[in-house]
C-alpha cells in the first residue's frame, strides 16, 4: 500500500518553501510532482524544499526526484534543501541530483543569510 506524502507550500524568506512530511519512495515521490503541478512555484526565482520531516528516501526514487529538480531548474529556479537529516545528505551527495540543489542546514542560517543579503542590496541597490 502506497504511503502518501504530506505537502503543504507557503511563502517565507521570499521565497517557495515546500515542507515534505514522510518517508519518500518510488511509489510516492509522484506526489510531490502532482503537487507542484497543482501549486505552481510563484515567488522569483528560488523554491527551499524543507525536509525535516523526511528520514528516510527510497534509493529507487532518487532518480525520479532528480527529474522534478531538473524540470524546476529548467525554469531557472534555483533549489535549496534544508533540514535534511545527515543520511539523507550522503545519499543525495553520492547521487547525480547533487547539482541541482544547494543545502541550508536550518531556519535560522537561511534567515542570517536572507538578512545579509537584504543588507548587501541596501548597500549596493544595483547589485542584482
Amino acid at each position: 500500500m502506497k504511503e502518501s506524502l504530506n505537502i503543504i507550500k507557503k511563502t517565507q524568506y521570499g521565497s517557495d518553501v515546500v515542507s515534505i512530511t514522510g518517508d519518500i519512495s518510488r511509489e510516492n515521490v509522484s506526489d510531490l510532482a502532482v503537487f507542484l503541478l497543482k501549486n505552481p512555484l510563484t515567488q522569483g526565482g528560488n523554491v527551499i524544499f524543507d525536509l525535516s520531516g523526511v528520514k528516510h528516501i527510497n534509493s529507487f526514487a532518487l532518480s525520479d526526484l532528480e527529474k522534478i529538480f531538473q524540470d524546476i531548474a529548467a525554469k531557472k529556479i534555483h533549489i535549496f534543501i534544508m533540514n535534511m537529516e545527515h543520511e539523507l545528505m550522503n545519499l543525495f551527495s553520492t547521487s547525480r541530483i547533487r547539482r541541482y540543489y544547494r543545502i541550508v542546514e536550518n531556519e535560522t542560517m537561511l534567515s542570517d543569510r536572507m538578512k545579509k543579503r537584504d543588507f548587501e542590496d541596501l548597500l549596493d541597490p544595483d547589485s542584482e
